[in-house]
C-alpha cells in the first residue's frame, strides 16, 4: 500500500515537471520576448526612432546609412512607413539595456496581422536597407525570421493541452518501463530460486569401520 501511494506521488511529480517543461519550451518556440510596448512617434534615421514612453530606440545589430550617405533617405522612409504611429513591441537587450548613447537596444516587432508580427530589424535586412553588425548583446541576427507568431490565450490553451499530453505520455512510458523491469527481475529471481530448490544435495559417503560397527 505504501509503495502504491509513493508511486502515485512520483507519477504526479513526473506529470507536472514534464508538462511544465514542455509548455515552457513550446511557448518559447512560438512566441517572442516582449519587455515594453509603446508607439513610434519620431523617426530619427533608418535604425533609430523615438517612442511615446520617452525613450529613444536603437535597432539591435543592424546599421543603416548615416545622413549624407547613399541609402539614408530610403532606409529612413522604409522605417517610417513600417512603424511610424504604430504600436511597437520592444525586446530590450538583457545584457546592457542601453547603448553608449543612452538609447534602448532592441529587437522590435510591429503588427502584421491577427496571427503574426513583423521583425523590424530583419525587415530592414531583407529589404537591403541595412547591413548586419553583430554587436555585443543578447541577440543573434543570424537566427531571425521576418514573421513571428503571436501566442494568444487560445494558443496558450492549445499549447497547454499539448504539454499535458506529452506529460501523460511520458508518465505512461515510465510506468511501462518500470513494469517491464520489475517483471524481468521477478522472472530472474524465480528462476534462480527454483534452481536452488531443485538442486540435489550431495551427501558425503562415510565408511564405518567394522570393528566399531556393533557396540560391545
Amino acid at each position: 500500500m505504501r509503495f502504491k501511494a509513493l508511486w502515485g506521488v512520483i507519477n504526479a511529480i513526473v506529470l507536472v515537471v514534464v508538462s511544465w517543461g514542455a509548455f515552457s519550451y513550446l511557448v518559447g518556440v512560438y512566441s517572442v520576448e516582449i519587455d515594453e510596448v509603446s508607439v513610434a512617434t519620431y523617426i530619427v534615421d533608418g535604425d533609430t526612432f523615438d517612442v511615446a514612453m520617452g525613450e529613444r530606440v536603437r535597432l539591435a545589430d543592424v546599421d543603416t546609412p548615416e545622413r549624407g550617405q547613399v541609402g539614408y533617405s530610403e532606409a529612413s522612409y522604409f522605417l517610417e512607413q513600417l512603424i511610424y504611429g504604430e504600436r511597437v513591441y520592444l525586446d530590450v537587450d538583457d545584457v546592457y539595456r542601453y547603448g553608449p548613447y543612452g538609447r534602448l537596444i532592441c529587437l522590435v516587432y510591429v503588427d502584421f496581422n491577427s496571427t503574426h508580427n513583423v521583425n523590424v530589424n530583419e525587415a530592414l535586412l531583407v529589404g537591403d536597407y541595412a547591413r548586419v553588425s553583430d554587436y555585443d548583446n543578447e541577440f543573434s541576427p543570424y537566427g531571425w525570421t521576418l514573421f513571428v507568431s503571436k501566442v494568444g490565450s487560445a494558443d496558450r490553451r492549445r499549447l497547454l493541452l499539448i504539454s499535458l499530453a506529452v506529460g501523460l505520455g511520458m508518465t505512461v512510458v515510465i510506468n511501462l518501463a518500470v513494469r517491464f523491469i520489475r517483471r524481468g527481475v521477478s522472472s530472474c529471481y524465480r528462476r534462480v530460486s527454483g534452481g536452488i530448490s531443485r538442486a540435489p544435495i550431495e551427501h558425503e559417503q562415510v565408511t564405518i569401520p567394522g570393528e566399531i560397527r556393533t557396540p560391545l
